[in-house]
């Protein structure tokens, strides 16, 4: 109720058995608890066409700290150029779609070196990880590298061994049933 009173966003809580949608359950459950810091987001899959339901969250969110003090400053940074899972593997738009991915890093890795923000969020970039648009190496040795005392959560399906070796929480979660085996398509703030 205050996340809609504050912003306007209207959420409906969803039970999960285990560990929920990784994007859904980081928005819209740690990112409020932490707000007081500097959280934010990067997203590596969708393009900047998409307007997902966390984005509009944590941007939200962002507006209220700068209406009213309250919370902390938020950022959203766009990495992706589309659905990898659906795009060819090969031509210019997968080019490009490496390319957003590697630029994607760049900055990920600038903002934990800078200790930009107190808790960023990698969403979906296990999926440029497991087709190697990234160095896993790369990533880990950032990761293990960062300065501060930052949180970074990772998300995606099928995360690389090498990432699951180090991470300090790791969510295995396993359909049981989901709308879209009965034909149900993805819906706008549950999705995405």
């Amino acid at each position: 109720e205050m996340m809609k009173l504050r912003t306007g966003i209207d959420m409906a809580h969803i039970p999960y058995r285990g560990g929920g949608p990784a994007v859904t359950d980081v928005m819209g459950g740690q990112v409020p608890l932490l707000w007081v810091s500097i959280p934010a987001a990067a997203q590596f899959v969708k393009s900047g066409k998409w307007q997902p339901g966390e984005r509009a969250a944590l941007l939200a969110l962002g507006r209220v700290h700068e209406e009213s003090g309250e919370g902390g400053p938020v950022s959203w940074y766009q990495a992706g150029t589309g659905w990898t899972w659906s795009r060819p593997s090969t031509g210019d738009r997968a080019q490009d779609a490496v390319a957003a991915a590697r630029d994607g890093w760049v900055m990920a890795a600038g903002l934990l070196a800078r200790e930009v923000h107190d808790l960023l969020i990698l969403d979906e970039i296990t999926y440029p990880l497991r087709r190697e648009w990234l160095d896993i190496r790369e990533v880990l040795d950032a990761l293990a590298a960062r300065p501060g005392h930052q949180h970074v959560v990772l998300t995606g399906r099928g995360a690389p061994a090498p990432l699951l070796a180090v991470a300090d929480l790791v969510t295995d979660m396993t359909k049981v049933t989901h709308p879209y085996d009965a034909g149900i398509r993805g819906q706008r703030g549950i999705e995405w």
